[in-house]
C-alpha cells in the first residue's frame, strides 16, 4: 500500500505512511513516478557544462554564449522543481540542514553586498556576477535538489548522467585526437573554456558512474552488453582524469572508489567483500596503466603532480593565496576580510579556507555544519542505499574537488550533491526511528 499524502505541500523529512503501511524510503521504494526534470538536474550538474563547452567547439563556434543559456537552462529547471513542490505534493527535505544552509549563503550574499559597498576595486568579478553565480548557479539548483528522489528518479537520473557525461567526454577525446583543442593548460587536456580541472571532473565522474550502478547489470539491460558499455564508459573516465594531470578529481576518485568497494552495504555476503577488494585493486591497476600508456605525451600527469606537490607553479600559487587568506582571517576572525585574497586578488581555491577569509568563524561553522550533514548522509548511502551509492560517491569526488579548486560561489556541484546525498539518506534514518 501506498503512502497517503495530504493535498499541500509537505513541511517533514520525510513521508508518514498510511496506518499499516511500512515506511517508503525515496531511494528505496517507488512512491512517486521519475520526475524528469529532477532526473535531468541531476544530470546537468554533473557533466552538463563539459557537453554545452565542448560541442560548439566540435562544430567551430563559440562556446561563450552556450554557456550562459546553459545556466540559465538549469536555473529555470531548478524553478520548475522548486514551483512544482506547490502544484503536487513531493517529499522534500526539511530537516536541521537548512540551518547551516541558510547561515551560509545569507553570510555570503552580505559579503558580497559589504565589499561592493566599501571595496569593489579588489573584485575581480561586478556584484551582478557574484550574485548569479551565488544564487543562480549554486543556490538554486542546490534548494531543488533537496527533494528526495524515488529510485525510479535515481535511475534516469543515473542513465541521463551517463549520457551526457559520455557525451562530452567522447566530443573532449575526438578534439584531442583531431588537434582541434582551443587551448592547453600546462600540456594538459582542456579547451578555452573547459580548464584541466572540469575535464578531470568529468572523466572522474565516469568512472564513478559506471563503478556503482543503481542496479546490478541484469537489471539494467543484457549483462554482457551493460558490463562492456560500463567497462568502456570506466576506462573513458581513468584516461581523462590522467590526462587532465588535476589532483582534486584524482583524490576524489579515489576516495569515491575506495568507499563503494571497501564500504559494502548491510549484510553483504563474505564473497561480493571479496569481489569489491578485487575491483578496487583493478581500479588501480586501470589508473597505473592510463598513466604509463599517456606519460609520453603530456609534460605533467596526474600522479606525478599528486606527489610533487611543491613544485608546479599552480600549486605555489594556491599555497600563496591560501596562507594570505588565513592571514585576512587572523586580522578579522569573526566576520572575514573580504571575497578575494589581496595578494591574488583571488579565491583561494578551497572552500574551508574562503569561508574563514570570507565569512569568519560563523561561516565556517556554518559550512563544516553542511559537510558533517553530508558526510554522515553518505555514509548512510553507502552502507543502506545500493541504488542512491553512485550519488554518494560523486559527492565525495565533489567534495574532495572543492578542497583543491573549489570556491564557495563557484563549487555548485558540491552544493547540488550535497542537498542530493542530505535529502536521500533523510528519509532511511527516519524509517529506523519509525521502526
Amino acid at each position: 500500500m501506498l503512502p497517503v499524502f495530504p493535498p499541500t505541500f509537505i513541511p517533514m523529512s520525510y513521508v508518514l505512511p498510511s496506518p499499516g503501511a511500512p515506511a517508503v524510503s525515496p531511494a528505496s521504494g517507488d512512491a512517486f513516478a521519475p520526475l524528469l526534470p529532477l532526473a535531468l538536474l541531476y544530470a546537468l550538474n554533473l557533466g552538463g557544462f563539459q557537453l554545452v563547452a565542448a560541442l560548439p567547439t566540435l562544430i567551430g563556434l563559440s562556446p561563450t554564449g552556450f554557456s550562459i543559456a546553459f545556466r540559465l537552462l538549469v536555473a529555470c529547471l531548478a524553478v520548475w522543481v522548486v514551483a512544482g513542490w506547490l502544484l503536487k505534493p513531493r517529499p522534500v527535505y526539511a530537516g536541521l540542514a537548512w540551518f547551516p544552509v541558510g547561515c551560509l549563503f545569507f553570510l555570503l550574499l552580505l559579503r558580497i553586498g559589504v565589499d561592493a559597498a566599501w571595496q569593489p576595486a579588489i573584485l575581480p568579478l561586478s556584484p551582478a556576477e557574484y550574485l548569479l553565480w551565488t544564487v543562480g548557479v549554486c543556490l538554486v539548483p542546490m534548494v531543488a535538489m533537496f527533494e528526495k528522489p524515488s529510485r525510479s528518479t535515481l535511475l534516469v537520473a543515473w542513465w541521463l548522467s551517463l549520457i551526457v557525461a559520455s557525451a562530452a567526454a567522447g566530443i573532449l577525446v575526438l578534439l584531442a585526437a583531431t588537434g582541434s583543442l582551443a587551448a592547453i593548460w600546462v600540456n594538459r587536456l582542456s579547451t578555452e573554456v573547459i580548464n584541466p580541472i572540469l575535464v578531470g571532473q568529468l572523466g572522474a565522474a565516469l568512472l564513478l558512474l559506471a563503478i556503482a550502478p543503481p542496479k546490478r547489470l541484469t537489471e539494467l539491460g543484457p549483462r554482457y552488453a551493460m558490463g562492456l558499455l560500463l567497462l568502456l564508459v570506466a576506462a573513458l573516465g581513468l584516461g581523462l582524469v590522467v590526462a587532465s594531470g588535476s589532483r582534486g578529481p584524482l583524490l576524489g576518485v579515489l576516495l569515491s572508489a575506495a568507499m563503494v568497494f571497501l564500504l559494502p552495504t548491510r549484510n553483504t555476503a563474505t564473497y561480493r567483500s571479496l569481489l569489491r577488494i578485487g575491483s578496487f585493486l583493478i581500479v588501480l591497476v586501470g589508473l597505473a596503466i592510463a598513466y604509463f600508456a599517456t606519460r609520453d605525451s603530456f609534460e605533467l600527469q596526474a600522479i606525478e603532480r599528486l606527489f610533487y606537490i611543491l613544485g608546479d607553479s599552480s600549486t605555489s600559487y594556491r599555497w600563496l593565496a591560501m596562507a594570505g587568506a588565513l592571514e585576512q582571517f587572523a586580522q578579522n576572525p569573526w566576520f572575514g576580510s573580504s571575497l578575494v585574497e589581496l595578494q591574488t586578488t583571488d579565491y583561494p581555491h578551497n572552500i574551508v579556507v574562503e569561508s574563514l577569509m570570507a565569512l569568519g568563524i560563523f561561516g565556517f561553522l556554518s559550512l563544516m555544519g553542511i559537510v558533517g550533514v553530508g558526510l554522515f548522509s553518505a555514509f548512510v548511502i553507502f552502507r543502506e542505499l545500493a541504488p542512491a551509492r553512485w550519488v554518494a560517491a560523486i559527492y565525495i569526488l565533489m567534495l574532495a574537488t572543492a578542497q583543491t579548486s573549489g570556491a564557495l560561489y563557484l563549487s555548485y556541484g558540491f552544493w547540488c550533491f550535497s542537498a542530493a546525498v542530505i535529502s536521500i539518506a533523510a528519509a532511511r534514518v527516519c524509517r529506523f526511528r519509525l521502526s
